[in-house]
């Protein structure tokens, strides 16, 4: 089966990547001696293959519309001047990989050639299409460092989101698992912090892709938060046809 994942890269002005630059860039980010394909070009895009993957990517000298980047700039935990910074890029660089391998692969290998397109580029940011989040340019370069280590970059992959309910609990759930062949998180009620949610939902995320099993219902012990918390499969509080695992945490 075909997998096809996309990201976009911000940029404040437009920027003509040169192929040279972008393989010699590579190879300085991610090592020497890799089997990348020769380039082919067209008019607005050229495609290279690296791994089994084939990459295409395609210079916009034009913004974004910015109503399909409203919402993910408003929600951008991780980036606070987003909403500014989102809106002032004035044309993106499109980069689509495919493959017939595991998706994970081909997240790993579109983060590093994004963050490595992002240094030679005017980049703002990048907005990474599974999980609709933008990201700013300089956390995206990070959090890519840590493939170099064998360790997964999942704050790029898995977006975790909400808002607060009424009384003052908070609604947490993730977007980007469904990637991967799993169902998403969800918190109905969330009595602590923001930032505590965002964590016990990202560890989670972890320990599903990491172990590559999904969990079972009942209850787990999570380490961070040094306490047992019950899984439940149902139907989304967001989308009523969407299955998700509801978490349940006795002092949340």
């Amino acid at each position: 089966m075909v997998h096809i994942q996309m990201a976009m890269i911000l940029l404040k002005s437009k920027s003509d990547i040169n192929e040279t630059k972008l393989v010699e860039q590579i190879a300085n980010d991610w090592g020497s001696g890799l089997e990348i394909s020769e380039f082919e070009r067209t008019s607005q895009a050229f495609s290279f293959d690296w791994n089994k993957i084939q990459f295409i990517l395609s210079e916009i000298p034009t913004p974004f519309p910015s109503k399909d980047l409203e919402l993910p700039s408003k929600t951008a935990y991780h980036w606070k001047e987003a909403e500014a910074e989102v809106s002032s890029h004035n044309s993106h660089i499109l980069i689509f990989a495919r493959g017939e391998v595991d998706p994970i692969e081909i997240s790993k290998q579109l983060t590093r050639v994004t963050a490595s397109v992002c240094k030679i580029s005017d980049s703002i940011g990048v907005f990474w299409g599974a999980s609709s989040q933008v990201i700013q340019d300089s956390l995206f370069i990070e959090q890519s460092n840590l493939l170099s280590s064998n360790k997964l970059p999942l704050m790029l992959w898995i977006k975790t989101t909400g808002h607060k309910n009424d009384d003052g609990t908070y609604y947490l759930h993730t977007i980007g698992l469904n990637l991967y062949g799993y169902v998403e998180f969800e918190i109905e009620s969330y009595r602590k912090t923001y930032s505590e949610g965002f964590a016990l939902l990202l560890e989670l995320s972890s320990l599903v892709i990491n172990n590559k099993s999904a969990l079972k219902e009942g209850k787990i012990y999570i380490p961070i938060i040094q306490d047992k918390i019950k899984l439940k499969y149902k139907k989304s509080s967001l989308n009523p046809v969407e299955d998700v695992i509801s978490i349940i945490n006795s002092n949340s």
